[in-house]
């Protein structure tokens, strides 16, 4: 499938013709190929394919590698797809990618002890104290201390402070205890293949989406998703296009959200050029999606990227056939009347549609929630505040969803936590090794953490680097589910809906350089202080990290641990091979190169003496003594490898891609910064400068970005 030229956007042929990217022989071919004229010689065929922006092989497929064949090499995270494959090509980049969960859980030692609780306890013991307590005297015995020697590789911030300095309580610089306990428990679950619990390690909600444009032409892979939004948001009535959402207005009593149905046949409609005279609007005021009021009657702009096309006469509206005003764009507004509300019809809607609409981070348009505060009448003899909006029910009579605009944002049917394998989700009967290590509170049973953290503190004076506002920390964007989804589909890109749906697994921050420039860029200040200017918080966060080569001390210390959960712990610290330099990432700002850390950890064991001798020639008697962990370690491998296949398998992919992330000898391969770069844009203000985003660009996998940068070279 060739390139036409009538496809692509001529600024963006400009832009690449700037860039060296393209020539402008390259662009008269293909205005030509377009034109069916003037048959390609053979020599004009060679510079064709020498010029072309891929190699069609393996191109669309999920696991094709982009290729760049021209004489101008391109470094690997700038190249743009321009073309409509049938799925866009791996070439989005990121500053994060995933560890792959687990396809087994890995049971806990102390599962086998709490089957058997209630035979276990004494008379009038508590069963759960029972299972410890027989656990602890036959399996976990072992108790002690990690001493770890961290150094800060880049510059770190963690907060707490006061002004946005590092987290200093009574002005001396330490990496809090509970910092380093959240790092080493998430390394302890996927060295384990742990379990994952709703709300604790995904919050589990319906995303939000819309999918309007008709992708066949330019974007099949968007034709099921695009079908299954037409299919909910429109249907046929008389050879016409009907919108089935309802019309209504949003309205709140006391703390509780309801929605009045309007009167039937009492939605209607403006034509934009009418209300923009009669609002006295130009170009620039329908931009942006808006409600607007006039006495009783609300309407509801819908913003606009493009309104060249607006300004067409009643006339010509009316006289128009279905298929000449196809081509116009958008021509009419909604707007609806408080006094046509059919007061007998008052919908209520669920607390988890309410938590599940405010939840929706990408809504770019009108924010409800926030638009019905600004309105108040006087309704059956109450007041409330209220906004017109448009509705789907439930089968039960409650509000199933609601959004600005008869097209609006609607939520995937199913949440986040459906595309997690069920066989990872936690399982109160299968106690995995995080959860019985680092304790557990559940209504039914809880125990204590047999692991505690002491703070680590300077070993020498602190120095910080000069105060600045950071770039903009990017949230968690699972919406871009060409990123956070397994995209393992020949012919469509996976949503949150399909039927092959799989998270990733964990989510992990690449590292960068100590000198990568973590300071905002003119265009995200300029974003910050518009932000500021309209009354909101500054996008951009002024920090003081601490400088590269800060060392610090700390410990963990350990109580009644087996030997292979003492394995497992140890091997965190002792991933690397040879050749591997294994740094960590911490606190605050790890999407914009902060946070790495390097860690020696020595292990000591208790030698059974600390009861029996409390001097010796030296002073204080010590019972602690240093071990080498390979024993420890060994230990637990022989127990992973005593389960099932699907077990192991899952534990050396963990254990392999842990290594690939945090290896910090990637960062020294030329390129890396472009590789591992944010994509600019996709903010709530609308700075969406990437191309990627919109063409839903798909991100490699952790090994396939490593192989692209060294295979690449800038």
């Amino acid at each position: 499938m060739g390139l036409n030229i009538a496809d692509i956007d001529p600024k963006m042929l400009d832009e690449l013709l700037a860039k060296g990217f393209i020539t402008q022989e390259q662009i008269d071919s293909l205005r030509k190929d377009s034109m069916g004229k003037n048959k390609s010689t053979e020599k004009e065929k060679k510079s064709a394919t020498k010029g072309n922006f891929h190699n069609r092989q393996g191109f669309g497929h999920p696991n094709g590698n982009y290729r760049q064949t021209s004489s101008k090499q391109l470094p690997y995270g700038e190249a743009l797809d321009l073309s409509p494959e049938v799925l866009p090509p791996m070439i989005a980049t990121a500053p994060y990618n995933f560890i792959p969960l687990p396809k087994a859980v890995l049971v806990s030692q102390l599962q086998i002890y709490l089957d058997k609780k209630e035979e276990l306890a004494a008379e009038k013991e508590d069963p759960v104290s029972a299972a410890f307590r027989t656990y602890m005297a036959e399996k976990a015995n072992l108790n002690g201390h990690i001493e770890l020697a961290i150094e800060t590789i880049t510059p770190v911030f963690i907060g707490g402070g006061e002004n946005d300095k590092f987290f200093a309580p009574g002005g001396k610089p330490i990496i809090p205890g509970s910092s380093l306990r959240g790092m080493v428990k998430n390394l302890y679950k996927i060295v384990t293949c742990g379990s994952w619990k709703s709300e604790e390690d995904l919050k589990n909600t319906h995303l939000y989406y819309r999918c309007l444009m008709a992708p066949k032409s330019k974007m099949p892979f968007f034709a099921k998703l695009h079908e299954k939004y037409a299919d909910y948001m429109t249907s046929m009535e008389n050879g016409h296009v009907k919108k089935n959402a309802k019309p209504g207005f949003l309205f709140k009593q006391g703390n509780k959200w309801h929605i009045y149905s309007l009167l039937p046949n009492k939605l209607r409609s403006i034509p934009i050029w009418k209300y923009m005279y009669d609002f006295k609007l130009n170009d620039r005021d329908i931009k942006h999606s808006s409600v607007r009021w006039d006495g009783h009657t609300a309407y509801v702009q819908i913003g606009l990227l493009s309104t060249d096309k607006l300004k067409r006469s009643q006339e010509k509206l009316e006289k128009a056939t279905t298929a000449e005003r196809a081509g116009w764009g958008k021509q009419y507004y909604k707007y609806m009347s408080i006094d046509d509300i059919d007061t007998s019809k008052r919908y209520p809607i669920p607390d988890s549609v309410i938590e599940s609409y405010q939840g929706d981070k990408n809504r770019c348009g009108v924010d409800l929630m926030k638009e019905v505060r600004k309105k108040n009448f006087k309704i059956k003899d109450k007041n409330g505040f209220i906004a017109p909006c448009f509705f789907f029910l439930d089968d039960a009579g409650n509000v199933k969803s609601f959004g600005h605009g008869q097209s609006y944002r609607i939520p995937y049917d199913n949440s986040i936590m459906e595309a997690v394998p069920q066989q990872v989700h936690y399982s109160k009967d299968k106690i995995d090794f995080a959860s019985a290590v680092f304790g557990i509170s559940r209504k039914d049973v809880s125990w204590a953490s047999r692991v505690t953290f002491d703070d680590a503190v300077p070993l020498q004076k602190v120095e910080t680097l000069k105060s600045a506002e950071s770039r903009i920390l990017m949230q968690p964007n699972p919406t871009a589910f060409q990123l956070y989804l397994k995209q393992n589909q020949k012919d469509q890109l996976v949503h949150w809906d399909h039927p092959a749906a799989e998270v990733r697994g964990y989510k992990f921050y690449w590292h960068n350089k100590p000198n990568h420039n973590w300071h905002a860029t003119a265009k995200e200040l300029e974003l910050s202080r518009d932000n500021v200017f309209k009354g909101k918080a500054p996008l951009a966060r002024k920090i003081e990290p601490l400088a590269p080569g800060t060392k610090f001390e700390g410990s963990i210390h350990f109580h009644d641990l087996t030997k292979e959960e003492l394995g497992a712990l140890m091997l965190i610290f002792k991933l690397g091979k040879k050749n591997e330099d294994i740094v960590y990432k911490i606190g605050m700002g790890k999407s914009i190169g902060l946070g790495s850390i390097r860690i020696k950890a020595t292990l000591f064991l208790e030698d059974g003496s600390r009861y029996k001798t409390l001097f010796d020639n030296d002073g204080w008697h010590e019972s602690q003594q240093e071990e080498a962990p390979d024993e420890y370690i060994a230990a637990y491998e022989a127990l992973v490898k005593a389960g099932t296949g699907s077990l192991t398998e899952s534990y050396y992919e963990a254990v392999e891609n842990l290594r690939l992330m945090l290896d910090y000898n990637n960062t020294k391969m030329a390129g890396w910064d472009k590789a591992t770069a944010q994509m600019d844009g996709d903010t709530k203000d609308r700075y969406r400068e990437d191309k990627r985003f919109e063409k839903r660009n798909i991100l490699p996998e952790a090994a396939g970005v490593i192989d692209k940068v060294r295979n690449r070279k800038a």
